[in-house]
């Protein structure tokens, strides 16, 4: 994609690709702001939505917005902008780990349409079925009906159908 003017839509994807980064217990403790004049995303945490007894340090925080930044930088690529990522930018500002600037067309003529796909959550009809799936796979239950499930025959007469 050619980058164009910022503009709702395009926005609106690109908050999609942060927020679709994983935290811990999906809490997702941070905020975006933009800031039209610059074009730059603004990931800043969000502290009533930190865990502080479980992440007291902001450790998770800080790999969960790493995330949010990979996210960011590989859709901002994807719709033809060079992301220049800033961590800390400004340290009197402690809440704001990191921006994320629109900077001109991206240099290398790549857009990161290789790893940028954007995807709506499953249903919970379809998350169930794969989570059923996966439970017989580790139990090893392959399926119902006769001689399955049983143990392959071995050189000593035990298994197989009777």
């Amino acid at each position: 994609m050619r980058p164009t003017s910022l503009d709702a839509a395009t926005l609106e994807k690109l908050i999609s690709a942060g927020v679709a980064a994983p935290s811990i217990h999906n809490t997702q403790p941070w905020r975006f702001r933009l800031d039209p004049d610059t074009a730059t995303l603004e990931v800043r945490a969000a502290a009533e939505r930190g865990l502080r007894f479980t992440d007291p340090m902001g450790r998770a925080l800080h790999v969960s917005v790493g995330a949010v930044l990979f996210n960011l930088r590989v859709a901002v690529a994807h719709f033809g902008w060079e992301p220049v990522v800033r961590l800390l930018p400004r340290p009197g500002e402690p809440e704001l780990l990191a921006s994320v600037r629109l900077a001109g067309p991206a240099r290398n003529g790549h857009h990161g349409d290789d790893l940028y796909v954007l995807r709506t959550p499953p249903t919970a009809a379809a998350a169930r079925r794969a989570d059923r799936s996966r439970a017989r796979r580790r139990h090893g239950v392959l399926g119902a009906g006769p001689g399955r499930n049983r143990p392959p025959a071995t050189a000593h007469g035990g298994g197989g159908a009777p």
